[in-house]
């Protein structure tokens, strides 16, 4: 069967008719197709005219021209169907529903092709629209061809595309639904996390639309042409037709006009381009190759053809940038305002420089003349234009895409002989490419400049002018720069000697101030000087205050940053503080150094911190700042990290500001801010998210939205604690040319190990609240890697750790002011030092629990920790769920509220929480850290020394954790009551007596299992 013949009398649908590609198709349609019934176009109504009128304007353009010539009679098949793609349903009215009831052949070409437009308009346009096309063919009966248009960059980050579906980035679904829920701001946001190998809008939502369409590949005959870029007409219906400036032909006006003289793209790649005729042609004959189709196609196939030219050319954009400019030489435009001359480089770097030189620079000029002559400047305006344009290019301009497309070469096979002249696509192939693009630069110039197509004398004339002109301005600034720089050269050489002295002078008086202040001991340089301490009221701050109040009895004063909570202001919380046993030995030693704690009310979670302009002059000779606050919960929602833990120190960073005698301001942040990172160094990292978009969106959306985009974010990040931290180190890095910060970060912060008094724990966080576990015996087997080394450090190693650290840096500002922006780091962890795995601090914990028994104890002390799931949950089941659930009912007969089992599942989801922790190993490089020791004199080293942990003994320091976790945590004596180490030798006996018993009866089972078996 002939084409002409399957179309006869065929009711067609073409989307997107008011396109480049869909003007074209509609006019070969109508001039090659005449024996067609009806030709539907959905066309949105617009700017106060109808579809109706809409299509009435489109035949009134060139393009239409011949078939107003050849096929008059045809136009009358042309019915406008009012509609958007972007509707839900199309937004077709009941009765033009029921015009296209007989429609057999769909051309779904609509689409947003702009690469800049934001992700809401693509994802409803591009990817609903397809849905809603697919959902309006499924509805018609009548339905044998339907032809998706995608494109070949649909997988950008495949350079050599095969005519097939690939994996989806993501769930169309869902995708959809976030266009229809959220806004376009945040939807752009999230268009870098979801797809980050997507360089735009455009190929993501297409890519989008593919899926929708292989989803549904077995309800009606559909397949998709994906073509390349889509530039001028070859033939028809005239020969350099064009109606947009996109892709190289916008760069062909550019150029040729004399505003565009460079752009930053690799000259050697070889773009896919075809001709618009082309691919409209291609879309007929695949329609009537699928129509046609004899053979069932199986379920799980979908016909996919590339339209493209692929092997068959071999310009590269150089190439097509010197026929451009050939061209335009033999008909030059009339709009031209200098010399086309420019050319294409990969190097970024000499691209800006004539970026600036040849196109910033006579933009202004033209702009001020213009100003001068009364008219509204444009070609600055014009030139953020381009470059913005070249930017959303840059991927394409520089990478070098195959695409194979054999199954769409192949369709030129099945048009018969006769019909070759007229639906023949791959003509295009093998044209003479000087004369193709000589006749796009004649189109452009009729299209889309209005000129006539021949250039006139003026303008061959202007172009001699500017030829003059642009080699004379060349010359002179070649000159006037060597000349600049022979001077130059001149003067460098004749000024390093005496630069050199002055240098060499000036590190000298910088290192010997140095020396003399560096001799001044910690506690001397702390005398007098006022602090500001965050997070006074968690675990590191309270140790901290105690260790300054005990150590440093000279201090100023030490203001504490408190946040009124439960009806009690600041002062009241800090007295509440101060009266717990951790302060016992700092009342005994250094009474009078508590009179110089003043409390601050305010809190780091509100803006502007929420202190009040009296706290504000209270604080304004502040020295030294510790900035410890934060929420270090895993489990913490996204919003309240983020507005804590980002944002709060942000708005601390810009309090420092007002701060005219600060010194040092210490950051503490965390080792497991970057967890994606085997061996972490003492350095900032790449960040994972823009700090700024993300408190915006804490500050915009709500917790259960945030929740929900936290893996979108940063995947590399288990917990929102970690992911808070790092952004906020970043906010730190942004102000380090403004402030004397320094980031400290901790590993895993445990009980004391000698200050004020060894054991000393107020949380059941890290290790102390697992040895706990283990030891009330509510605890017995634990997922995780046993032979994972976790970095583990005393809370009094870090507070001590903290002031050498402010010392050192608050010194170093007073020699050399920080103006550098250079950020130092400290990785404040044991690192190589420790080598206990977890399994080892399990045993030992165990152990110390023997020794020293809890008097809560509910069963023996013992466990272990597994890699394997199956054998960790057959164990949690049989050796704490069961048990719990028999004790809980246990409880309930008793009439108490049962809470083993309530119990038993927070101590799994912690166990969740921390999987990522149990399961890895990292390496903590500290060298800097470990050189702080260093600038402890002899006579204070037992005061400040903080790595004596490392050489310390482990069993001595677990069953000092086992003692504070006695003391402190559950409120029990110190030393174990002759009860408590008789419960635990009778539980021992039970547990190994019910052991011996359940092995017993699993063994004598198996031997009646195996006996049988033998015995039949």
């Amino acid at each position: 069967m002939s084409i002409v013949n399957f179309y006869k009398d065929q009711e067609i649908l073409v989307t997107g008719g008011t396109g480049f590609i869909g003007k074209v198709l509609i006019e070969k349609i109508l001039r090659s197709l005449p024996t067609i019934s009806k030709l539907y176009v959905l066309i949105r109504a617009k700017k106060n005219k109808t579809a109706e009128e809409r299509l009435k304007d489109l035949l009134e353009i060139p393009v239409f021209r011949r078939v107003h010539q050849e096929r008059p009679d045809a136009l009358k098949k042309l019915i406008a169907i009012s509609g958007d793609c972007c509707e839900v349903g199309l937004g077709i009215s009941a009765q033009d529903m029921q015009r296209l009831r007989n429609v057999s052949i769909i051309f779904h070409v609509a689409a947003t092709v702009r690469f800049d437009e934001d992700l809401k308009t693509s994802l409803l346009l591009n990817t609903r629209g397809a849905y809603e096309m697919v959902k309006l063919a499924q509805g018609l009966t009548n339905v044998k061809a339907f032809v998706h248009v995608s494109t070949t960059y649909a997988h950008p980050n495949i350079t050599e595309l095969e005519e097939k579906i690939y994996p989806p980035y993501a769930d169309w679904r869902t995708m959809i639904k976030m266009a229809e829920t959220y806004d376009v701001e945040t939807l752009n946001i999230l268009c870098r996390k979801i797809a980050p190998n997507h360089p735009n809008s455009y190929t993501f939502t297409k890519s989008l639309a593919e899926h929708i369409i292989n989803d549904h590949r077995d309800k009606f005959p559909v397949v998709i042409l994906r073509p390349s870029i889509v530039i001028s007409s070859y033939e028809e219906p005239i020969p350099g037709w064009i109606d947009n400036f996109n892709g190289p032909m916008g760069m062909l006006v550019a150029c040729g006009t004399g505003i565009m003289r460079t752009s930053y793209s690799n000259p050697n790649i070889h773009p896919d381009i075809i001709a618009v005729d082309m691919c409209a042609k291609a879309l007929i004959v695949a329609a009537f190759k699928l129509g046609t189709r004899t053979t069932k196609i199986p379920d799980d196939h979908l016909e996919i053809y590339n339209c493209c030219h692929s092997s068959k050319r071999h310009l590269t954009t150089g190439d097509i940038i010197d026929l451009g400019k050939k061209n335009i030489l033999k008909v030059p435009f009339e709009k031209c305002i200098w010399l086309p001359e420019g050319s294409m480089t990969s190097c970024w770097l000499w691209h800006y420089y004539r970026f600036i030189i040849s196109q910033i620079l006579p933009a202004i000029f033209f702009d001020s003349l213009l100003a001068v002559a009364g008219q509204k400047p444009l070609f600055f305006r014009l030139h953020r234009r381009l470059e913005s344009t070249t930017d959303i290019l840059k991927v394409f301009l520089n990478t070098e895409f195959s695409f194979l497309n054999d199954n769409f070469r192949a369709l030129e096979n099945i048009i018969q002989k006769p019909e070759r002249s007229t639906f023949n696509f791959l003509g295009y192939c093998d044209c003479d490419m000087e004369e193709y693009y000589l006749n796009a630069t004649r189109g452009a110039k009729e299209f889309l400049l209005k000129e006539k197509p021949e250039p006139s004398k003026g303008a061959h004339l202007r172009m001699r002018i500017f030829r003059v002109l642009h080699y004379t301005i060349q010359f002179m600034g070649a000159f006037y720069i060597a000349r600049y720089l022979l001077r130059l050269l001149l003067g460098y050489v004749k000024s390093k000697t005496l630069f050199i002295n002055r240098c060499q002078n000036s590190l000298f008086e910088i290192r010997e101030k140095k020396i003399q202040i560096l001799k001044m001991s910690i506690a001397q340089f702390y005398a007098g000087q006022e602090i500001l301490i965050t997070g006074g009221s968690g675990f590191i701050g309270k140790v901290l205050i105690e260790k300054i109040l005990r150590s440093l009895p000279n201090v100023g004063k030490v203001y504490i940053l408190l946040r009124s909570k439960k009806g009690k202001n600041a002062s009241q919380r800090l007295e509440e503080i101060l009266q717990i046993p951790l302060f016992r030995r700092a009342r005994e030693e250094q009474p009078e150094a508590f009179k110089k704690l003043v409390a601050i009310d305010g809190d780091c979670q509100e803006l502007g911190l929420g202190i009040s302009p009296l706290d504000m002059v209270k604080i304004r000779n502040v020295n030294i700042i510790f900035h410890v606050a934060a929420t270090v919960r895993f489990d913490d929602d996204m919003r309240t990290s983020i507005i804590l833990n980002t944002r709060g120190t942000h708005e601390f960073l810009k309090l420092a500001l007002d701060l005219p005698k600060l010194k040092a301001f210490v950051y503490v942040s965390t080792t497991y801010s970057h967890p994606d990172l085997g061996e972490v160094d003492e350095k900032i990292y790449a960040p994972y998210i823009d700090w700024r978009t993300a408190i915006k969106i804490a500050e915009t959306y709500d917790q259960e939205t945030l929740n929900m985009l936290l893996p979108k974010f940063s995947p590399e990040h288990p917990n929102s604690y970690t992911l808070s931290k790092n952004m906020a180190e970043h906010i730190v890095k942004e102000y380090s040319h403004k402030l004397p910060v320094v980031i400290f970060r901790p590993s895993i912060v445990a009980s004391s190990f000698r200050e004020p008094f060894p054991g000393w724990i107020e949380n059941f966080n890290a290790p102390v609240g697992m040895v706990m576990a283990y030891g009330t015996g509510i605890m017995h087997s634990n997922h995780g890697d046993p032979n994972v080394k976790p970095d583990v450090i005393p809370v009094d190693m870090v507070t001590k750790a903290l002031l050498v650290t402010g010392y050192k840096h608050a010194k170093q500002n007073e020699i050399v002011p920080k103006l550098s922006g250079e950020l130092e780091v400290y990785n404040c962890c044991a690192s190589t030092q420790r080598s206990l795995t977890m399994s080892d601090i399990i045993d030992l914990g165990i152990e110390a629990v023997f020794d020293n028994p809890y008097e809560k104890c509910i069963w023996l002390p013992a466990g272990s920790m597994t890699r394997c799931a199956f054998w960790h949950y057959l164990r949690f089941f049989g050796l704490q769920v069961i048990p719990a659930i028999l004790l809980d009912g246990l409880i309930r007969l008793a009439g108490h509220a049962p809470v083993l089992m309530r119990l038993q599942r927070r101590i799994e989801s912690t166990t969740k929480v921390l999987k990522a922790f149990t399961n890895t190993e990292w390496q903590f490089n500290n060298d800097k850290f470990k050189s702080l020791e260093n600038l402890i004199g002899d006579d204070e080293r037992s005061v400040f020394t903080f790595m004596d942990y490392c050489s310390g003994d482990m069993q001595k320091y677990m069953r000092d954790i086992v003692k504070g976790a006695k003391e402190f945590l559950l409120k029990e004596s110190p030393i174990s009551s002759s009860a408590a180490r008789a419960r635990v030798r009778i539980f021992w006996f039970l547990h190994h007596t019910i052991q011996y018993i359940g092995l017993y009866y699993i063994v004598k089972n198996l031997l009646r299992f195996l006996y049988k078996i033998i015995v039949k």
